[in-house]
């Protein structure tokens, strides 16, 4: 018995399940480890015996969600799944949010197939907020993961240095306006202006910048604005705080401007009183 196949056999019968899923005209096989069967589970099976082939692999509130993960790399899983989703969801409130050793795996491990990979992702099943947690540094992960088309991260981010992922076409970044640790900058500045520069090829682009627990008055490098980082983007949302300065340097950017590209872009502003926060739009909706 391999250490995965001990792994998924100490899961809870009722925290492991398969469903397949309609792409098209083709079908993918998804497993889902560490959820309760609600919400995405409720149309699967439980999963007695793993089947031939996985496409993808969803790794939700497992106490020893880190160790299963590892032990999934070294399968023959690993050479097949095109998506990975790890985070965690509202079933389980204890559920440790330190996605650290998650990344570190990711790092080291043997993914050729990986397209979509969604980090840090809370899955809510009733009226509460999300809870995000801690990614960390982020440029060995992605070093690793030079195929990836599609990346969403949930959380306190840093990517120490330019990462060059030149298949990427969706980026989504949220830091969380509920981030489970109260950080003094979920996402530094330095760290911003290496994630603008991940891709010529993005296609999508959204930024979560605005963050419950502190202002962070962001600026947008001149590459970004121009268009140059991103020639090839379509669709752009971006909420952040921002000083009036980047304001005015986005709502007159040629990126902005961009014949063909369609923006949803808002400021977050703040009452110095109370702290409560209203979104103004930058500038307003396309026609």
């Amino acid at each position: 018995m391999t250490t995965f196949d001990a792994l998924l056999a100490a899961l809870p019968a009722n925290k492991k399940f398969s469903r397949t899923l309609k792409d098209g005209e083709q079908e993918r096989m998804v497993c889902i480890f560490g959820m309760n069967a609600s919400g995405f589970c409720q149309h699967s099976a439980p999963i007695t015996t793993m089947p031939v082939h996985v496409d993808e692999a969803r790794f939700m509130d497992s106490a020893n969600g880190e160790q299963l993960l590892a032990a999934f790399t070294r399968t023959i899983y690993a050479r097949q799944v095109s998506s990975l989703y790890i985070g965690g969801s509202s079933e389980l409130r204890s559920v440790n949010l330190d996605y650290r050793g998650v990344v570190k795996v990711l790092a080291g491990a043997q993914l050729p197939n990986l397209r979509t990979l969604i980090l840090g992702e809370w899955d809510l099943f009733c009226n509460e907020s999300c809870a995000f947690g801690q990614l960390g540094d982020l440029a060995p992960m992605l070093e690793n993961l030079p195929s990836l088309e599609k990346l969403e991260l949930y959380g306190d981010i840093e990517l120490s240095r330019i990462v060059h992922l030149p298949r990427l076409q969706s980026l989504s970044i949220d830091v969380g306006a509920n981030n489970a640790y109260e950080s003094k900058q979920p996402l530094s500045q330095q760290s911003l202006e290496y994630l603008l520069q991940l891709s010529p090829a993005l296609k999508t682009l959204e930024l979560g910048l605005s963050y419950d627990f502190a202002a962070i008055p962001y600026h947008f490098p001149s590459g970004f604005l121009e268009g140059r980082y991103t020639p090839l983007l379509r669709k752009l949302e971006l909420d952040a705080d921002m000083s009036d300065a980047a304001h005015v340097s986005i709502s007159t950017s040629t990126l902005l401007a961009k014949p063909g590209l369609e923006h949803r872009c808002w400021r977050t502003l703040r009452n110095p009183q109370n702290s409560q926060t209203t979104s103004v739009r930058i500038p307003p909706y396309p026609s």
